[in-house]
């Protein structure tokens, strides 16, 4: 297992990266994504022009960088439009750039909801696995479950002595 489960406000987490999941069209209008906008404007400027400049075809994720905590913010898409569901694979392949980000920025605490079981309607232990797949006991992202999704997270051998903490 290659992650720690805790509840809690993403945004309010100390660490020095976290993900915010996205869609590919610049619009954070719901959920995780419009919290971000609300709190860190400046990091939703920047998103907003790296989506309408069509650079997603070069890029799995895009970086914000700003002086105070945390000190980098990312946009990891989990969808192409905000009309669609999220899907697995588009996570998975921003999973596995950002495991090749957060290394060579020698980045050590960072912390990522359940990518795309919010709104975006995936299984949270479908993305738990990705997760653990990308990370293969590497890492150790603090992944914080929303309150919505700790219910839906089995309790099975593999999910064996996660501890969920507030």
């Amino acid at each position: 297992m290659t992650y720690r489960l805790l509840k809690g406000n993403l945004l309010e987490c100390d660490q020095d990266l976290i993900v915010i999941p996205v869609n590919m069209v610049g619009v954070a209008g719901a959920g995780l994504a419009l919290a971000a906008r609300c709190k860190y404007p400046r990091w939703y400027d920047s998103y907003k022009k790296f989506s309408n400049g069509g650079r997603w075809e070069q890029c799995a994720f895009h970086v914000y960088q700003q002086v105070w905590d945390p000190g980098y913010i990312v946009s990891l898409p989990t969808k192409t439009s905000w009309r669609l569901p999220s899907d697995i694979e588009l996570i998975r392949k921003g999973l596995t750039e950002l495991k090749w980000y957060v290394t060579r920025e020698d980045i050590k605490m960072f912390a990522l909801p359940l990518l795309g079981c919010g709104l975006g309607g995936l299984d949270p232990n479908d993305v738990l696995e990705v997760i653990d797949e990308v990370f293969n006991g590497r890492y150790w992202p603090h992944v914080y479950v929303m309150p919505n999704d700790a219910g839906r997270i089995k309790n099975d051998d593999h999910y064996d002595g996660i501890r969920f903490a507030s």
